[in-house]
């Protein structure tokens, strides 16, 4: 519901910002094997995920002023097309000649779940406060994946349920493999 979409606010950004994180915590592990020794280290998922929406809230101000600089009219509201050159929002009428259908991604919703404290999209991991001990994800594809691989870095126990032979099953057999392998190795 912010400027910017799934991407700048729950997506991409932030998960940028979680995997950069996760990538220090795995070489934080093996730093000692390296003959690297800095004392104890102690991961603070709850600062983490605030530095990821902090990476989320600054990317979210530059495109709204992006927006403000270059002239775009920004008007927050349910959108109905009316005619094939009217847009109704609230009690605004807007004409154009022409529309672009650009409403972002939705998670989607299995019958007889519902979204809450101990039942989350992969938006709502940017909003958890703690670190789980241990999750389950509905979904071997490219996010699912991802959001394993950055929860298993902070010693969370993940399993990934998929409902096709393998991993990320729109990539070739081999690739698919290999992320597999490579998770396997994370724990």
């Amino acid at each position: 519901n912010k400027v910017g979409g799934v991407c700048a606010n729950v997506g991409c950004i932030p998960t940028k910002s979680l995997v950069a994180s996760a990538e220090l915590a795995r070489k934080a592990k093996i730093m000692r094997a390296c003959g690297i020794e800095t004392g104890e280290i102690k991961f603070d998922f709850s600062a983490t995920l605030k530095r990821a929406r902090q990476a989320a809230g600054i990317v979210s101000q530059g495109v709204n002023m992006l927006l403000k600089n270059n002239g775009v009219e920004y008007i927050q509201g349910k959108a109905i097309i009316e005619a094939d050159n009217l847009v109704i929002v609230g009690e605004q009428k807007l004409t154009t000649k022409n529309i672009v259908i650009a409403t972002g991604g939705m998670p989607i919703v299995l019958p007889g779940v519902a979204f809450g404290n101990e039942i989350i999209s992969g938006e709502g991991l940017v909003h958890l406060e703690t670190a789980p001990k241990s999750v389950i994800i509905i979904g071997g594809g490219v996010e699912g994946v991802e959001y394993a691989g950055i929860l298993s870095s902070f010693g969370i126990e993940v399993t990934i349920i998929e409902m096709f032979d393998r991993l990320i099953a729109a990539v070739d057999k081999e690739a698919s493999e290999l992320v597999a392998k490579s998770l396997t190795g994370l724990g």
